[in-house]
């Protein structure tokens, strides 16, 4: 059989409330910053050189596909429709009232960020039940059928949208996850890429208190339903591909797709974290204003990273950028290829380093060696500090992890 053009890009569908803000960020460390196109918030970007990224995601549909040159290996996500609308007013009340709105969709005009800002102000003071009586138009633009708007590239206001041209746009993706089933799809998702796996997946953007499906009344969940009329055709159907598609590569002895030419991050000696970033665990890369790039450890308490031993090199270094609470420093624990390392404590340069000597048998050039931070627990910075509104559970957050020489 003959196999078709090279990708060698990744792009993300990331329709909202489907766990795309873990996804986009486990999948784009992978990349170096500079490779990364993430089409969220900002000015409408310029598209000329859009052959140049490796990595393309944001809240777009499924035509966006047309816009490469070269085909990408395209993935999206599909979440149970009625907990994809719950997510997303639960997320909405839960976030402060912004005077901008909290993302773009690429292509949407002005009048988008004054529906963003009405859905934001009814979110915040009324019932989810309130909302489908008094503004149908934001309800169905919110809570209806996103998925399968996201899919046909109807009118994002909704009424558009058809189940047939759904399903043939979702069949044009070479892979579709299912929220879920996160872990399972995201180790599936490596290995059709041939990388190494993402676990553990740490969780951003996740709302601490939703709203469940026995807190609506019978009458909003049929308006929801009802809504949703499509996505509910829709998901199963997009779970019945994932299933097959699962058993189809289960059953071959290399799982990988042959058409999939997108390079794993590579291992280094060196890695700060503006790089692509052979690792796991890592909630998506953040800095504050013109500063050096860093990476929060979340609620899994664990990441680790694969570095290249340069033959030189007797000792590990982690520069911390940020600790949620100093307590949860101090219960730090390092090891390399599984077997721990006493680390010392300092400060310097604005970070506090983490050093750990090496022995000898780690100091061999070309040995990929896999450094694995582990902490007690995490927190919640509105926990431990209540002016703070950022609700995510994290640890410590690292900006540089390095073999080097005494």
């Amino acid at each position: 059989m003959s196999r078709g053009p090279a990708k060698r890009a990744l792009f993300f569908l990331h329709v909202p409330k489907t766990a795309g803000a873990t996804l986009t960020g486990i999948l784009s460390n992978r990349f170096a910053t500079r490779d990364c196109l993430h089409l969220y918030d900002g000015p409408a970007p310029d598209l000329s050189e859009l052959e140049r990224f490796r990595y393309v995601s944001g809240h777009l549909s499924a035509d966006f596909l047309d816009k490469f040159e070269n085909p990408p290996f395209a993935f999206t996500f599909v979440r149970d429709p009625i907990e994809r609308a719950l997510s997303s007013y639960s997320s909405a009340r839960s976030q402060p009232l912004k005077s901008d709105p909290p993302f773009l969709m690429y292509g949407r005009g002005p009048e988008a960020y004054e529906r963003i800002r009405d859905y934001s102000r009814l979110a915040q003071t009324c019932s989810i039940e309130e909302i489908i009586d008094r503004a149908p138009e934001i309800a169905t633009e919110y809570f209806g059928n996103r998925q399968a708007r996201a899919l046909c590239a109807s009118s994002p206001e909704g009424g558009d949208e058809r189940l047939e041209d759904a399903i043939q746009a979702l069949e044009r993706f070479d892979f579709v996850g299912v929220t879920e089933r996160m872990d399972e799809s995201a180790t599936l998702l490596a290995r059709r890429l041939g990388w190494t796996e993402f676990t553990p997946v740490p969780r951003a953007n996740v709302t601490a208190t939703r709203l469940r499906r026995d807190q609506v009344s019978p009458s909003a969940m049929d308006a929801l339903l009802e809504l949703n009329s499509i996505d509910r055709e829709l998901y199963p159907y997009a779970l019945s591909l994932y299933e097959h598609r699962v058993a189809e590569w289960s059953a071959d002895s290399n799982a990988g797709d042959p058409s999939a030419e997108v390079d794993d991050a590579p291992p280094v000696s060196d890695l700060r974290f503006g790089e692509a970033i052979q690792g796991a665990g890592w909630i998506g890369r953040e800095r504050t204003g013109d500063g050096p790039y860093f990476c929060w450890i979340g609620h899994t308490a664990s990441a680790r990273v694969d570095l290249a031993g340069d033959g030189t090199a007797d000792r590990v270094v982690v520069e911390i950028a940020h600790a949620v609470d100093p307590a949860i420093l101090q219960t730090l624990r390092i090891t390399v290829d599984g077997n721990a390392v006493q680390h010392t404590l300092m400060e310097s340069d604005g970070a506090v380093l983490a050093s750990a000597p090496l022995k000898r048998r780690f100091r061999r050039r070309g040995r990929v060696l896999r450094v694995n931070l582990k902490l007690d627990h995490a927190a919640r910075p509105r926990d431990v500090d209540l002016s703070n509104p950022d609700n995510r559970e994290l640890g410590i957050a690292v900006r540089r992890v390095a073999l080097l020489p005494t």
